[in-house]
């Protein structure tokens, strides 16, 4: 009986310890989700002012048309050359824009994949130890049934063998 009641506390401990375990992967994924959710909202928001940045450039473009044509028939070049000068440095300005958000996203999309790779990791590690943990309760439960039974024939044993001036 001693020998079951040791295979059951050395299952338990194998248990607590696995639960632990389980606990770390759970916290694991949790964070990889939470880095994940962070990495979309940044890409989303590159999304907009990639967006926004579009829009300009098509306006700054259109400026720049207007610009071209009215300089044609200009009586200041020299102004009008400025104004188109100018109209250009915003395009260029706004294509920029456009690159840096463009890597933005980039490395948003790529925090994406890493926290999936840790998010698919840690729920593989974590089925695993689940069932680990099964098998372990499966063995406390079998060691358990196993005492009960054997204390119980212990004890119809020493009734049957009990003195009769024990009664």
């Amino acid at each position: 009986m001693r020998a079951n009641c040791a295979e059951i506390q050395k299952n338990a401990t194998e248990m607590l310890a696995g639960a632990k375990t389980y606990l770390k992967g759970a916290e694991e994924i949790a964070a990889a989700a939470e880095e994940s959710t962070s990495a979309c909202q940044e890409a989303q928001k590159s999304t907009q002012e990639q967006s926004k940045a579009y829009s300009e450039m098509g306006d700054a473009a259109r400026s720049l048309a207007e610009m071209a044509e009215s300089l044609k028939n200009s009586t200041n070049a020299q102004k009008s050359a400025e104004e188109l000068a100018a109209t250009a440095e915003e395009l260029s300005s706004n294509a920029e824009e456009l690159k840096s958000s463009s890597q933005q996203i980039s490395i948003a999309i790529e925090q994406i994949n890493k926290a999936g790779g840790v998010q698919a990791k840690a729920a593989e590690a974590s089925n695993t130890l689940g069932a680990q943990m099964r098998q372990a309760a499966k063995g406390m439960s079998d060691r358990a049934e196993l005492s009960i039974e054997k204390a119980q024939t212990t004890r119809k044993l020493l009734a049957s063998n009990r003195p009769t001036w024990m009664n």
